[in-house]
């Protein structure tokens, strides 16, 4: 519709009533919060992290649409070091070369191969060859 009134809102390149600047989900006006494009119409963060957000590999919460994100053979993690490291050795990843098998990170093929060759091992004994605290 024409917008005749005084007043709108100017976003993403255009023009919007201000009843009609809303969440493409909830239908929730958006004047003067922050939102995310989705399908060229305004998604509130609460829809968006709700709906939307892909959820991070290492920790398993989303990737809201404050965070940063690192994307690798289509998975997704938050870019904090927490997250974005080596799953054997926990070293940080960002900005570092990476290897990913199963949807898991390493920093190296050495760092990959280690983890496949202890994954197979039954988790008792992990426990079985740690040192006794006496």
């Amino acid at each position: 519709q024409l917008i005749f009134m005084e007043e709108c809102i100017e976003a993403e390149g255009r023009r919007w009533h201000l009843e009609h600047f809303c969440c493409l989900e909830c239908e929730e006006p958006l004047r003067g919060q922050r939102y995310v494009m989705r399908s060229g119409r305004p998604c509130c963060r609460g829809c968006f992290e709700s709906l939307f957000a892909e959820p991070c590999q290492a920790c398993g919460d989303p990737i809201g649409a404050d965070s940063e994100e690192v994307t690798h053979q289509g998975l997704h993690w938050h870019a904090r070091a927490s997250c974005l490291c080596c799953s054997r050795c926990r070293k940080a990843l960002r900005g570092q070369p990476l290897t990913c098998r199963r949807g898991r990170l390493f920093c190296s093929d050495t760092c990959g191969q280690d983890a496949a060759s202890t994954s197979s091992e039954s988790s008792d004994s992990a426990f079985a060859s740690a040192p006794s605290p006496d």
